[in-house]
């Protein structure tokens, strides 16, 4: 038994050792965003299964909030896309650099009316060749 907790206890100091020798924040990315990067986004708004084609999407670079002022960095209009998969109903910001953004979609459902959601999105990596295709979910307003 003494041997078994013995070794827990090395094992543990171990972990708190290799655990303080880490970068703030984990390596993971918490500020940033804008233009001047490599990166694509494409914005797939839904209701309830069914992508929306009368949206805007709004985007705020550096938060992972909606502005509490409502001032948004840019937006898009939905038009026909052709991401890898298939053509849809979808809005583009292209050359995006690593960093955090919030998305905003506020459009019209032709079943339900008006409709808006948001999303916060990270971009980690800054690739020549990167396109991120997010559903951005929606609710009745």
């Amino acid at each position: 038994m003494r041997p078994l907790l013995l070794s827990a206890l090395f094992i543990s100091l171990c972990l708190c050792a290799a655990e303080s020798c880490k970068k703030p924040g984990g390596g993971q990315v918490t500020s940033g965003g804008g233009t001047g990067g490599n990166t694509t986004l494409f914005i797939e708004p839904e209701h309830h299964g069914y992508l929306l084609d009368s949206c805007t999407i709004y985007i705020k670079y550096g938060t992972l909030d909606a502005p509490a002022d409502g001032v948004y960095d840019d937006s898009q209009k939905c038009t026909l896309q052709v991401p890898p998969e298939d053509t849809v109903p979808a809005a583009s910001f292209a050359g995006l650099k690593v960093g955090i953004y919030y998305l905003f979609a506020q459009g019209f459902h032709p079943g339900y009316g008006p409709v808006k959601g948001g999303v916060s999105w990270t971009i980690s990596t800054d690739n020549t060749m990167a396109t991120d295709t997010i559903s951005l979910q929606t609710s009745t307003y």
